[in-house]
C-alpha cells in the first residue's frame, strides 16, 4: 500500500477516508477482513479435526455435520478457548454437582459435550428453537449419550417442575438467553432454583434500562444466593501447536468469540451451602 495512506492522520476525515479504503480492499479480495478471516480459520480448523475438539475439557467431542449456532466460533472450541472462564468452572463444579441445566442450550455444546466428557452424569437441555433441540439430539446420538441427556422446548415453570426434585438439588444451571434473563429468573424460577448453582450470561447491554434490569435481578437474587460477576479472561495459545505456523493475526482471532464487547457472567451460589 502507499506509504502516504498509511499516515493518514487520525481526524475525522482521516478515519472516514481510511475505513472508505479498507471497505474497497475487502470487496476487491485483496485484504480479508477480520470476521471473514475467523470465519475461514473456524472451517479450516473444523476440517483438519474431523469435527472434534481437540484441547481442554472438552476434548473428544464431536459435532455434528448439521451446525445450527456454533460454527462460526468453531476454531476456538476446538482449541479448548472458548467461554474457557465457564468450563474451567463447570468442570470444578462438577465435583460436588452431578446434574447440568443448560438453559439455552443452543446445538448441545454445554448440554451435551459436559457429559459426553463425563464432567456431569446427564443434562437437561432446554431450547426455544426447534432447529437448535435437532442438532442437540444428533449430537447426543452422535456422542453416544442420547440416553443422558432430556431436551425441552422453552424454559418454564411447567417444563422446569418436569426435572426431579433431586436432580434440581444437585445441578449447576447455565442460563443464556440473550437478553431473556431478566424476565425469565423471576421470584418463582428463583425458588425453584434456589439451591442450584447458577451462572447466568448477562446482556444489561441490550437495553436501553440495562442498569436497571441488572440492579433488579441481582436485588431478587440475593434473597436466594451470594452473587458474585466475574468477566472474559486472557487466553494463551502457546501450547497449541497447529497455531505455530499461522499468523500472529489468525492466532488472535481463532481466540475471539466475535462479540461486540466483553462479557460478564453473574454466578449465584445457593445461601449456607458449601
Amino acid at each position: 500500500m502507499n506509504k502516504h495512506l498509511v499516515s493518514i492522520k487520525n481526524d475525522g476525515f482521516g478515519v472516514a477516508l481510511r475505513n472508505f479504503l479498507s471497505s474497497k480492499l475487502v470487496k476487491m479480495g485483496w485484504v480479508e477482513d477480520a470476521e471473514r478471516m475467523r470465519q475461514r480459520l473456524s472451517r479450516e480448523f473444523d476440517e483438519m479435526f474431523d469435527s472434534t475438539i481437540a484441547y481442554g475439557a472438552l476434548k473428544g467431542f464431536q459435532f455434528s455435520p448439521n451446525t445450527w449456532w456454533s460454527k462460526h466460533d468453531r476454531a476456538s472450541m476446538i482449541f479448548g478457548l472458548y467461554e474457557k472462564e465457564i468450563v474451567d468452572m463447570l468442570q470444578g463444579l462438577s465435583k460436588t454437582k452431578n446434574v447440568f441445566i443448560d438453559v439455552g442450550a443452543a446445538d448441545g455444546y454445554y448440554g451435551v459435550a459436559t457429559v459426553s466428557q463425563k464432567i456431569f452424569e446427564k443434562s437437561y437441555c432446554f431450547e426455544i428453537e426447534a432447529q437448535g433441540r435437532t442438532v442437540i439430539k444428533e449430537n447426543a446420538n452422535l456422542n453416544g449419550v442420547s440416553d443422558k441427556v432430556t431436551i425441552f422446548e422453552e424454559a418454564k415453570i411447567t417444563s422446569l417442575a418436569k426435572i426431579p426434585a433431586e436432580d434440581i438439588k444437585n445441578s449447576v444451571a447455565l442460563i443464556d438467553i440473550e437478553g431473556f434473563e431478566f424476565d425469565f429468573l423471576d421470584d418463582s424460577v428463583l425458588e425453584i432454583f434456589k439451591n442450584t448453582v447458577c451462572i447466568i450470561e448477562l446482556h444489561d447491554w441490550f437495553y436501553e434500562d440495562g442498569d436497571q434490569r441488572l440492579a433488579d435481578l441481582k436485588r431478587r437474587t440475593t434473597k436466594y444466593f451470594d452473587v458474585s460477576e466475574f468477566k472474559s479472561t486472557s487466553r494463551d495459545t502457546s501450547h497449541i501447536v497447529e497455531l505455530e505456523r499461522y499468523s500472529d493475526n489468525e492466532r488472535w482471532l481463532v481466540c475471539g468469540e466475535g462479540r461486540p464487547r466483553s462479557m460478564v457472567w453473574l454466578r449465584l451460589d445457593p445461601k449456607g451451602r458449601p
